[in-house]
Order: structure tokens, then sequence, then C-alpha cells
């Protein structure tokens, strides 16, 4: 949970209003649109499409970058097909996750901050068992994966400030779990 309530876009033009008069603020550098937001412990409310194109328009008028929290694969839907440029967070909440997105996401050119060190310590603090976690984890990296061998841009990136954890070695080490590595250089 987030320590304050967020506006909430109830509709394209309140999007546009509320993008525009943040983006009026000289500090703001983008946009972070939670398309899937956890309404209950088992609910999440997915951002309309509309409202999501509405608010990534207004931000590009003005050149700024739009990123999204999905929480599901109906969240991370609506963020692609509302042209947002950075999906921050894999997606594996739910029973299954859209394998096409991944794909579809890269031919997008967006781009995707994994933040894998997010679910072990976010599901943790609630208590849930480790098999749990660990079924959670291994989607959230296969979601990775995939994403990678469609050839997408992942960028690195934690939570840290909404996490208390600041040190980025176990998402360095998610990262390489989950496949991805240094590029290899050809010797000389």
């Amino acid at each position: 949970m987030l320590p304050a309530r967020l506006p909430e876009l109830a509709s394209p033009e309140s999007a546009t209003a509320l993008v525009e008069q943040l983006l009026g603020d000289p500090g703001i550098d983008g946009v972070k649109l939670f398309t899937g937001s956890w309404a209950t412990r088992d609910r999440i409310v997915v951002m309309p499409t509309d409202v999501v194109r509405a608010a990534v328009e207004a931000a590009h008028r003005r050149g700024k970058p739009v990123f999204a929290h999905p929480s599901n694969s109906a969240g991370a839907l609506a963020a692609l097909e509302g042209g947002v440029d950075v999906l921050a967070h894999t997606f594996p909440a739910g029973p299954a996750w859209d394998r096409a997105l991944p794909r579809r996401m890269s031919e997008a050119s967006m781009a995707l901050v994994p933040t894998l060190k997010l679910w072990p310590w976010e599901l943790g603090r609630y208590g849930v068992p480790a098999v749990a976690i660990e079924r959670t984890q291994a989607s959230a990296e296969a979601q990775l994966r995939a994403f990678v061998d469609a050839g997408g841009q992942v960028i690195f990136g934690t939570d840290v400030g909404y996490m208390t954890d600041y040190d980025p070695t176990d998402e360095y080490l998610l990262l390489q779990r989950a496949g991805l590595g240094f590029p290899r250089s050809s010797p000389r």
C-alpha cells in the first residue's frame, strides 16, 4: 500500500487535466500511472485504455515519458494499448499471465524495469508462504526472459523509496537468475 491516496483518473479529460497540471511544475520529469491498482488484497482495478492514452498523449506533448505500474496482465495490456513508454515492474499477479505481452511490448518499443526484488519483499511482509513467493518470482523471471528474448529493452531499477531495503545486490542476483548477464565482448 502507498502511504498516501493518489489522484484517480476517472475520464480521459481528467487524465489530460491532471497530467498537464503536474507537468506544469518544472521539477516533474515524467508521469507514472497505476494501470493496474490493488483495490483489495484480492482485486485489481485496471485503468481504462482511453484514460491511459489521454495521460500519455498529454505527457508526450510536453516531451515527458510515461511509466506504468501494471500489477497483472490486464494492467500491462492497458499500458501497452495506451502507449506507455516504460513498464515499471513485471506483472506476476494472478493465476497466469498473457504470454504474448512481452513480445508485443518489445514490438511497441516499451521498455521494462523488472524490479524482481520487489516481489519477495512485498509478499514476505504480508506473510505469504515461501512456495507462493517462489511461484510468483518464477513467473516474474519468465516474463523478463520472454521480454529479453523478444528483443525488449531492460532498464535497471528498484523500488527503493517504497521498499526499505536500499541494497541493489539482490536485484542484480535475481536478474542473473532470470538469465540476464553482461554482454560478452569478443577477444581482441
